[in-house]
């Protein structure tokens, strides 16, 4: 995954100064057959990279990559960001 956030004036306003996190909790996967699985985070999923691997804090008007592990039900279906500070989300069909 590639990030990058806004200007730290948005940023500020966005996020209340603190600095952002991809959140595993952020995310869902709809299968195939539309039953969500709204918890795509689990123990194994948190121990699959290393600090290095993993996409980490970002602050304002910062760039990065790296990567986060979902535990998903299937191998084809809908995963889809949303996180709960803003009134849209994204979809990946897999």
């Amino acid at each position: 995954m590639s990030a990058e956030t806004g200007p730290r004036e948005q940023f500020q306003e966005a996020f209340q100064g603190s600095e952002y996190m991809f959140n595993p909790f952020d995310w869902k996967f709809i299968t195939p057959s539309g039953t969500t699985a709204n918890s795509v985070a689990s123990a194994p999923a948190f121990s699959c990279l290393t600090q290095a691997e993993q996409i980490s804090e970002m602050g304002p008007a910062e760039r990065a990559t790296g990567k986060i592990v979902l535990d998903v039900p299937a191998k084809t279906g809908t995963l889809v960001y949303a996180p709960g500070f803003v009134d849209q989300a994204w979809e990946w069909k897999l």
